[in-house]
């Protein structure tokens, strides 16, 4: 009879967790779906330039600069105010004075220079101040030295009635990248425990660009991202990532590509991406990784939203499923906090080792599996830029 000597050791298989069952613990409404991303407002305005011509058509924005107009054949164009002439609402009877004879009814947002928000209708304008009649306050008036801007008022400018400051960070949720573009001129910082830093940045209103690192400088990733409106409400992008693991020239390529899909505006949203996932370490031997998510976020108030972001990882061996759901917690217009859970979901696998010492060789046997749940707490920070 042989001798048998058991030996035993752990080996880890990571399993699969249902995506459908983990992401109706989020509420993403129907109403994500529909057109809801439109102006509220449509009234029509002739710019009248100093060199005499006439430009015809919706003010989205106005600050202290320019004017952005949308027209009916050239799209949006941006105006520097220093070559604007005047301003009129084309589909209303002025008075001599500057004031409708009723206000009319497209609704603005003004921010004021220390950050507030009033949403009203423009009622007057002289070279002094604007009158603005708003739902709760009536008419006020805003002397034109606090006022830092004013745009058309948008569906996502409310919520419940009640007006908020938007989202600063839609295009990401806790790491999955979502559809919505960075606009032009803008970007956000954000940092993950403290340590992992990403930065990104529009160069215009559907391509961005950023640096993904760490305290170290270690890893170094360069982002870029385009995105594109299919349809009201839903947006594609794609993009990537790639770079070193160390600064060493010997060091492995890593990078990322992907492609994805959003459903919804900057409040109410819903995503799917795909992407590949590659290591390259300089002598041959690459290995790939698809990696794919479903990711949402509601805004429940004007302080929070409730996300989710769940990640399916596949190398061809070993599957695994990690992610969870959380909220975002709004200060201001500029900052937000991630805080949630990135559980970690794997299948543990015994194996016995007999040993034959007449062989001198060892056969791998299964026992057991045992399924087991690793809860990551996640916390992020982002400023808007």
């Amino acid at each position: 009879m042989k001798n048998y000597f058991y030996l035993s050791k752990g080996k880890i298989q990571t399993g699969i967790v249902a995506v459908i069952i983990c992401f109706i613990l989020i509420v993403i409404p129907n109403s994500i779906f529909a057109q809801q991303s439109g102006n509220v407002n449509d009234s029509i305005y002739d710019f009248q330039l100093n060199d005499g011509s006439i430009i015809t058509g919706v003010l989205v924005s106005d600050d202290s600069r320019e004017v952005t107009i949308l027209t009916k054949n050239d799209g949006k164009i941006i105006v520097p105010k220093y070559t604007i002439k005047s301003k009129k609402l084309k589909l209303l009877d002025i008075q001599n004075k500057g004031e409708a004879t009723e206000p009319n009814d497209t609704i603005y947002v003004f921010e004021l220079n220390d950050g507030t928000l009033i949403s009203g209708k423009l009622v007057s304008e002289d070279d002094r101040e604007i009158v603005v009649l708003t739902d709760n306050k009536g008419r006020i008036i805003l002397p034109k030295y606090t006022l830092k801007s004013r745009r058309l008022a948008l569906k996502t400018d409310f919520l419940d009635a009640k007006l908020i400051h938007k989202n600063p960070h839609p295009s990401r949720y806790f790491y999955s990248p979502s559809a919505l573009p960075i606009e032009k001129n803008t970007g956000y910082f954000n940092i993950t425990y403290f340590s992992l830093v990403q930065v990104q940045y529009g160069i215009s209103d559907k391509f961005s660009v950023g640096v993904t690192s760490s305290v170290l400088l270690m890893p170094l990733l360069i982002n870029a991202k385009w995105s594109e409106k299919i349809a009201d409400d839903v947006h594609v992008s794609f993009g990537g990532q790639i770079g070193r693991i160390w600064w060493s020239p010997s060091s492995p390529v890593v990078g990322i590509g992907f492609g994805n899909i959003t459903f919804g505006n900057t409040e109410e949203n819903v995503t799917f991406n795909a992407g590949y996932g590659f290591a390259d370490d300089n002598e041959g031997d690459a290995q790939g990784l698809f990696i794919g998510s479903v990711s949402g976020n509601k805004r429940i108030s004007d302080k929070v939203s409730v996300m989710l972001d769940l990640f399916y990882l596949n190398d061809g061996v070993t599957p695994t499923v990690l992610g969870g759901p959380g909220i975002r917690i709004y200060s201001g217009k500029r900052v937000a906090w991630d805080i949630g859970v990135m559980a970690f979901s794997s299948v543990f696998t015994d194996y016995d080792y007999i040993y034959d010492p007449a062989t001198m060789n060892y056969e791998e046997i299964a026992t057991k599996n045992r399924r087991t749940y690793y809860p990551i707490p996640f916390f992020g920070l982002t400023y808007k830029i």
